[in-house]
């Protein structure tokens, strides 16, 4: 039974400390799965937008068979970013924890890679080409390396500096050879896994840039007026898959650009929830692209695994359930 009468909090560290990455695709392939039977649900978001490039974010959503739902809100400025995971228990409203969920949050994006790799790219993919260097790339490398056999990665950043510094970090955590390329052509050129983890607001990558049957993970501009790749990936795509059509329809200016906001239009775009329940099929010929923008389930799943590890374990500070409290106030 959960204790009602307590709330925990959970930090970065409880976050690493209770679950890794291959924690966190298991968890999420169960979550797509029940979303898409129609058993948990995601909710729209609200972003606003403020400053230089700085936003505001909340993402809520429900899984009620298994009596847990949450809300993630978080701010992205572009000198820091901080947000927080509030999961509840929704049949007797209680707040069950509340996390530090910036790690979360890379998690559950890398997540969405590895599961999408696995069920999409060829299956003796090994090379990788990552493009980006920020803070959710080094995991994006790890999620790929967790379902395909690597040989080689190569890096590509338009700064030299930062594309040099990744490498160098990645040859210290993976034991396959590391690439530091000086354009994106080299980077791609040939390679079967692609990852894009950019804030890039203009496309930059053709499609006559990937080789015929790659997979293209699109997992950064998440924005909707940002943009990674070209119109013409969508003409040698053989598959298209995504997180979420709802919020990818919201967030993708690629996607939106190509499909319209018509849902009727979006037919040949499928969900990774849908993939795994058909089981696997022999692959289409052609490029194939995961487009993913990041669920409120997505989220949900990764937390829930935590959560239940940090009560298991008594892991966390434990918050007790304090009595209603008179709100006071002072005539004039």
């Amino acid at each position: 039974m959960i204790d009602t009468t307590i709330t925990r909090f959970l930090t970065e560290a409880d976050v690493t400390r209770l679950i890794d990455l291959n924690d966190a695709m298991e968890a999420l392939s169960d979550m797509l799965t029940l979303e898409f039977a129609g058993a948990a649900k995601n909710f729209p978001k609200i972003q606003a937008t403020y400053g230089d490039r700085s936003t505001l974010h909340a993402l809520a959503s429900l899984a009620e068979t298994l009596d847990i739902a949450g809300f993630k809100t978080w701010i992205n400025t572009p000198k820091g970013a901080s947000s927080v995971m509030s999961v509840f228990e929704p049949n007797v409203g209680h707040l069950r924890a509340m996390i530090q969920a910036g790690g979360l949050g890379r998690l559950r994006t890398a997540a969405a890679s590895g599961i999408a790799t696995d069920w999409m790219a060829v299956p003796d993919a090994d090379e990788m080409a990552v493009i980006g260097t920020g803070r959710q790339a080094m995991l994006q490398v790890a999620a790929v390396a967790a379902v395909r056999k690597l040989k080689r990665l190569r890096v590509y950043s338009p700064t030299e500096e930062n594309r040099e510094r990744f490498a160098a970090q990645a040859r210290e955590l993976f034991s396959f050879d590391v690439a530091a390329e000086p354009s994106l052509e080299r980077a791609v050129d040939g390679v079967p896994i692609v990852t894009l983890i950019t804030r890039s607001r203009k496309p930059f990558l053709a499609g006559a840039m990937l080789e015929a049957n790659a997979h293209l993970n699109a997992v950064g501009a998440i924005l909707p007026n940002s943009a990674e790749f070209e119109p013409d990936v969508f003409e040698r795509a053989g598959r298209i898959v995504v997180d979420n059509v709802e919020r990818v329809m919201a967030s993708s200016k690629e996607f939106r650009d190509r499909f319209g906001e018509d849902i009727s239009n979006w037919g040949n775009v499928e969900t990774l929830g849908c993939i795994i329940l058909a089981g696997r099929k022999p692959r289409t010929a052609g490029v194939s692209v995961f487009k993913a923008v990041g669920t409120g389930l997505a989220d949900l799943a990764v937390a829930r695994l935590v959560v239940e590890r940090a009560e298991q374990q008594d892991v966390g500070v434990k918050i007790g359930k304090s009595p209603p409290a008179q709100p006071r106030w002072r005539a004039l």
